[in-house]
């Protein structure tokens, strides 16, 4: 289901019990509060969603006696999107042309913290093997393709921190709080755990 109505209807399926216009817009982070107001109000007058007035307050829950309900539950359930990128990042690096020591890929930031707005960057920490450098053709693109893709998939921007192996040590060694972000968030993809490796040999 496209648009609002699509955002609002995972919302409340996602929560479960009876919830305001408000509590689904603050949920879903995009639209205008009367934007998700209208959509649920349009999905209640198809009677996927029930609406109970109190005092001037309208409160809305997923109906699960229409008919729709099974398809809708089924949908919902498998709907995914982080699993879809992590899936789909894989895969792409997998076919970029790559010479020698695999390179690790993770994703961090808001998106790996299950925080990311509709404005979020996807935030992706790319390290290379020693004897790698990041102005290396296959690096090049490999950079290039994971801007395009993500872009394309999700409709944000990438943002990319191409870093050798070297200068992940050294963020690590200095304390630089970036690394520390990496050990909280980096959520591995594809490739061997470099960030894990250097926190457990500078430790």
């Amino acid at each position: 289901m496209p648009g609002l109505e699509g955002v609002a209807l995972r919302q409340l399926y996602a929560v479960d019990a009876p919830q305001t216009a408000g509590d689904v817009h603050a949920r879903a982070g995009t639209g205008s509060r009367n934007g998700v107001r209208y959509a649920l109000d349009r999905l209640a007058d198809q009677g996927i969603v029930t609406r109970t007035v109190a005092g001037n307050t309208a409160i809305y829950q997923v109906n699960r006696e229409h008919l729709a309900y099974p398809a809708l539950t089924a949908a919902l359930a498998t709907f995914n999107p982080y699993r879809d990128l992590r899936d789909r990042l894989r895969d792409l690096v997998r076919e970029c042309p790559w010479d020698g020591p695999l390179f690790a890929l993770a994703i961090y930031g808001s998106v790996a913290r299950g925080e990311a707005g509709p404005d979020s960057d996807v935030d992706l920490l790319l390290v290379l093997p020693d004897g790698r450098d990041v102005d290396d053709p296959q690096v090049d693109d490999l950079s290039e393709a994971l801007h395009v893709h993500v872009k394309r998939w999700t409709g944000n921007r990438a943002h990319l921190d191409v870093r050798t192996r070297r200068q992940v040590r050294t963020a690590a060694e200095s304390g630089d709080p970036i690394f520390a972000s990496w050990v909280r968030d980096a959520d591995l993809v594809f490739g061997p755990d470099l960030i894990t490796e250097t926190k457990e040999s500078v430790a």
